[in-house]
């Protein structure tokens, strides 16, 4: 592919994707600071992939691969920092991505905060299933089969219910 259609390229995708691909900074970087730096990291990383794209795949699922891993190395880098965070600076930084303060969006900083515990693989495919990715989709995607996606759904819905209670009481 000649260099205009690369860039033209990339740019449907960063259009069609920029979204997606914040939500899924989200959840690795709790920093605006850092989620804006691996934001321009996954599509640095994808521009310089584009020659490479092969067509085995949907490009959307290329594309959400290379912000996975970019997002989980990011996030082996970071982690120990991360580690060691106090309770009350995380809400604070939870509570500043929430534009509008309403009832339920305590519940969603919650839920945030205990996704956030799980491994940074399982962090991934809580953030495909909340994007209402199908299994068939997931398990592209995470190269794992439908069954195992829905294995380890079901599985990480049970910690999350667990870190809740542990944190916050009993479901509501």
């Amino acid at each position: 592919m000649n260099d205009k259609q690369k860039e033209s390229l990339f740019q449907k995708l960063f259009v069609d994707n920029r979204d997606r691909i914040y939500r899924l900074t989200l959840l690795y970087c709790r920093e605006m600071q850092d989620r804006q730096d691996l934001l321009q990291d996954i599509f640095y990383q994808i521009w310089r992939s584009l020659d490479s794209f092969r067509n085995e795949s949907q490009i959307d699922t290329w594309v959400y691969r290379i912000a996975i891993n970019t997002g989980i190395n990011s996030c082996r880098r970071h982690r120990t920092r991360n580690r060691w965070r106090d309770k009350w600076h995380e809400d604070v930084e939870l509570a500043e991505m929430v534009p509008q303060p309403d009832p339920t969006d305590e519940e969603i900083q919650r839920l945030y905060s205990c996704i956030q515990q799980l491994s940074p693989v399982d962090q991934t495919l809580v953030h495909l299933y909340l994007e209402r990715l199908s299994n068939e989709k997931i398990a592209e995607i995470l190269a794992i089969s439908e069954i195992n996606v829905r294995v380890r759904v079901h599985r990480i819905k049970q910690r999350i219910k667990t870190i809740w209670e542990n944190e916050y009481g009993p479901m509501e």
